[in-house]
């Protein structure tokens, strides 16, 4: 029987350790999220509006790759627990206006300081800085994007 040390081993395409990775990650990271009671897709909204104050709904579902409805019904929870709130645009009454709370901010500081922790152990395996890992991750996520629009119809990202 293989272990997971084994199979990551053994695992013949990049996106097996991508993959691996993301899941390695999310149990890092969702092991201080069960304290504050909040879910993975809410965690990327929260970060999202920590590191883009006065975001849209929409701004907030095209960077969590989630669909409107799906970031309505996780703010809605995260507005319950004083960590978001949301008031019409100026420009569009039809359109919210995401900020992060004092309390959202705090968390939101907490959270990007367990990844901090996390990435940095990640890249210092590699020899390299968080800063060279970012930018080589950003270089292999827009060519992977560039692909997808070039080779599959109504590519919506």
């Amino acid at each position: 029987m293989y272990t997971t040390d084994d199979l990551i081993k053994i695992s013949p395409h990049m996106i097996c350790h991508i993959i691996s990775l993301h899941s390695f990650h999310d149990i890092f990271i969702n092991h201080y999220l069960k304290d504050f009671g909040i879910n993975k897709n809410q965690y990327y909204m929260l970060m999202h509006v920590f590191y883009n104050e006065s975001s849209t709904q929409s701004d907030i579902a095209t960077a969590c790759l989630m669909d409107r409805s799906g970031v309505s019904r996780a703010f809605g929870e995260l507005e319950e627990k004083g960590i978001l709130t949301r008031e019409y645009t100026e420009e569009n009454k039809r359109a919210y206006k995401i900020d992060i709370t004092e309390k959202g901010k705090e968390l939101g500081k907490f959270l990007h300081d367990k990844e901090l922790e996390w990435e940095n152990e990640i890249a210092h395996e590699l020899e390299m800085s968080r800063g060279e890992l970012l930018t080589t991750l950003e270089r292999l996520a827009l060519k992977a994007l560039e692909f997808d629009r070039q080779r599959i119809d109504n590519f919506k990202y």
